[in-house]
């Protein structure tokens, strides 16, 4: 039974709008899931949700774009490996897009930011506070993928745009609120500069 949740509403969009261009990993099994938890800390509810319904998914398009990816758990873990990517800081969970450049990441931090998504770029100064949850981010995703690209994979315009803010900020009503939530923006300015200062989180 599909249950009315805002995963299984966006994968059911993805999956009417582009058919078998839609790539579904199986999903995760409680081990994996485990591994996970025991490396990035406690793990939102809509998170496990999309995990346990595919574990990460993808988009088939005529180019490499790392905005049509949403990470499976063996790709988080990997990235969060001390070998692959020492810098990344513990209670941040990446999900999306490539550490060394822009990258989406879910906090697993206890505490006011728990289950928030947050955009870095390491060459940009500052954390940006992306999405109120998880749930509230694919859905934004889901949106920007539908209005961006046709069945096929194709983008509707030459250049292919990039997935920003203004599309998440239309469906989280949460958003703009929280946003200037004082201890919202305390924790972003830490997080700022510890990561200049390459000091624990």
């Amino acid at each position: 039974m599909i249950h009315d949740s805002v995963i299984d509403i966006c994968l059911n969009a993805l999956q009417s709008h582009f058919g078998s261009n839609l790539i579904l990993r199986p999903p995760a099994s409680l081990a994996d899931l485990a591994k996970l938890e025991k490396a990035a800390g406690t793990l939102p509810r809509d998170l496990k949700v999309f995990l346990v319904t595919c574990d990460g998914l993808r988009i088939k398009t005529d180019a490499s774009l790392p905005h049509v990816h949403l990470w499976h758990v063996h790709e988080m873990l990997e990235t969060m490996s001390e070998e692959c990517h020492a810098t990344l800081l513990p209670g941040l969970l990446p999900i999306r897009g490539n550490v060394d450049a822009e990258c989406d990441l879910l906090v697993t931090d206890p505490g006011h930011m728990f289950g928030r998504v947050v955009r870095r770029d390491p060459w940009k100064p500052g954390a940006v506070l992306f999405a109120s949850t998880f749930g509230r981010y694919i859905d934004g995703w889901s949106r920007f993928l539908i209005e961006s690209f046709d069945a096929n994979g194709v983008c509707h315009q030459e250049q292919v745009p990039p997935f920003e803010h203004r599309h998440v900020t239309v469906i989280d009503a949460e958003l703009p609120t929280t946003a200037e939530d004082d201890e919202v923006k305390s924790w972003l300015r830490q997080l700022s500069v510890i990561e200049s200062g390459g000091s624990d989180f």
